[in-house]
């Protein structure tokens, strides 16, 4: 699973941590260093090579954006529910976007 997202801005932005909820809560999955001050927009992606060993039928991942002083914030959450017969993968809410920053999958290449 390819993820992928932007930023319009960024300031004092150090990184940001990928986190996955399978339902036993977020849990870290990989981090990507931020741009830490840009006027223009920045592009991201991660990839969870992990999703098929994933046992949960509904995926969930957020970004939490991390800044050189510490402080922190959470990207909107967005869902994938899984369906392991036909690997039909739905992501909801649609549209998926923040106002600041948008957390987008890209599905695999279905045969």
């Amino acid at each position: 699973m390819e993820l992928k997202w932007e930023t319009e801005t960024e300031r004092n932005t150090d990184y940001f941590v990928i986190e996955r909820n399978t339902g036993d809560g977020f849990v870290s999955i990989g981090t990507v260093p931020a741009g830490f001050i840009t006027n223009t927009k920045s592009y991201y992606n991660f990839s969870d090579a992990n999703i098929n060993w994933q046992s949960a039928s509904i995926l969930n991942y957020r970004l939490k954006i991390i800044d050189k002083d510490g402080a922190f914030s959470y990207s909107a959450i967005v869902s994938i529910s899984v369906n392991d017969r036909s690997s039909i993968v739905s992501v909801f809410p649609n549209p998926v976007s923040v106002v600041k920053q948008m957390l987008a999958l890209v599905l695999p290449q279905m045969d």
